[in-house]
């Protein structure tokens, strides 16, 4: 029972942080992306 616990927590966790780190670099990446838009506006502003 213990051993198939482990097993079954480590297959829990691994996509979970998968995941996380998908969700990190999304999220980067649409604040890039807004920052760029920002800077468009300000350019065409000015």
């Amino acid at each position: 029972m213990k051993k198939h616990g482990r097993n079954s927590v480590r297959k829990m966790k691994k996509p979970v942080k998968k995941n996380s780190r998908e969700e990190i670099s999304q999220e980067l990446n649409f604040e890039r992306a807004l920052k760029k838009i920002e800077y468009q506006d300000n350019k065409i502003n000015d």
